[in-house]
């Protein structure tokens, strides 16, 4: 009898952890997709963030910058955030104030492009002070770095950069 429990305890543990395991972490979320227009357009806002934040900087800085960039995708620099720091150290405060500027805008056009037409009904996403648990960490405000680095990789090349970063050390409990 105890080892009929045993093994009906051990299939019952093991048939989730199979399933889960045969699904792809790289696979696409329905729900997440864009339709071609709005795929688009966010192509656009993103292209509009990327000229203006270049109209910004530098001509030197530009190349500076592009430089540490070429360093981060090339996997010379193997931490985005010394990139961005890098990228920081290199921008005058006037650049720093723009490019951030910009990327809050960038941001904000892909916030509303994803937002339901108004009027529309289904699921809503509760303000921040809701969403998070009391004590929750939150997200590091964006760098100029950071937006500069978004801005002049492809995803694609945002993704390997992704994939060769060693996992998150676990939080503690």
């Amino acid at each position: 009898m105890k080892l009929f429990t045993v093994l009906t305890l051990g299939v019952v543990l093991a048939v989730p952890l199979a399933a889960s395991a045969q699904t792809s972490p790289t696979a696409p979320n329905p729900a997440m997709s864009m339709s071609p227009e709005m795929a688009a357009k966010n192509a656009q806002i993103r292209t509009d963030a990327k000229a203006a934040s270049m109209k910004a900087l530098s001509p030197a800085h530009v190349t500076a910058v592009q430089a540490v960039v070429d360093q981060l995708n090339a996997g010379k620099i193997a931490d985005p955030r010394a990139a961005y720091q890098q990228i920081d150290a290199i921008l005058t405060p006037e650049e720093t104030s723009a490019v951030l500027a910009i990327g809050a805008k960038m941001r904000t056009d892909m916030r509303a492009l994803m937002a339901p037409p108004a009027g529309a009904s289904g699921p809503s996403s509760p303000p921040p002070s809701e969403r998070r648990d009391e004590g929750a960490t939150t997200r590091r405000a964006a760098t100029a770095g950071a937006v500069l680095t978004q801005l002049m990789m492809t995803p694609d090349q945002m993704s390997a950069m992704r994939a060769r970063m060693p996992a998150p050390a676990p939080r503690p409990t």
